[in-house]
């Protein structure tokens, strides 16, 4: 299969594997330890054929209706959401899919805090943190503007959003208020 249509990229939490998703449901992931530099440069059009074996990034389908996929800090994992409102969990080594927290979680888009055991899910104007394992919501955060993103800080403690009115907004996610 072609690869069309970049989505997203970034490192893993822990900086040994480089993921990207495209527009086709293809989620590649390269193992860097194992990955020459020349095989990461070409594998985006999946142009690695006749090299070593350890030098392919791994290729995974992702669910229909996905549209990217997130790392999961301090797990060998990442998590999709398929816009079914349930999200996937992958092993990151095989692409297998591991667990599912059920829905309704129809989302713009997860953010992993830094320890991975909460994840900020954006849905219009407003933010859940949520916990990874259960999926209990353990506070919302409402913006006055559709929310486009989220950033967490290393503490764990804080996100920034940025919203369609242009404006970054600092949270305390304990409190639920702005700092």
């Amino acid at each position: 299969a072609r690869l069309t249509g970049l989505h997203r990229f970034g490192f893993s939490p822990d900086g040994q594997a480089v993921g990207a998703s495209y527009t086709n449901r293809q989620f590649l992931v390269w193992q860097l330890a194992a990955q020459p530099p020349y095989a990461m440069a070409r594998a985006s059009g999946l142009s690695a054929v006749g090299q070593p074996e350890g030098s392919r990034p791994l290729v995974v389908e992702l669910p229909v209706g996905a549209e990217g996929a997130t790392a999961v800090p301090g797990a060998k994992l990442f998590a999709t959401d398929a816009g079914d409102g349930d999200l996937r969990f992958f092993d990151l080594d095989h692409g297998r899919e591991m667990r599912k927290l059920k829905g309704p979680l129809r989302i713009r888009e997860i953010v992993f805090s830094p320890d991975g055991t909460q994840f900020a899910r954006i849905k219009g104007k407003d933010v859940k943190i949520c916990d990874t394992v259960t999926g209990e919501i353990r506070g919302t955060l409402s913006a006055s503007a559709a929310v486009q993103g989220a950033v967490w800080h290393p503490d764990g403690r804080q996100l920034v959003t940025w919203a369609t009115e242009r404006l970054l907004r600092l949270w305390n996610t304990e409190t639920e208020r702005l700092i």
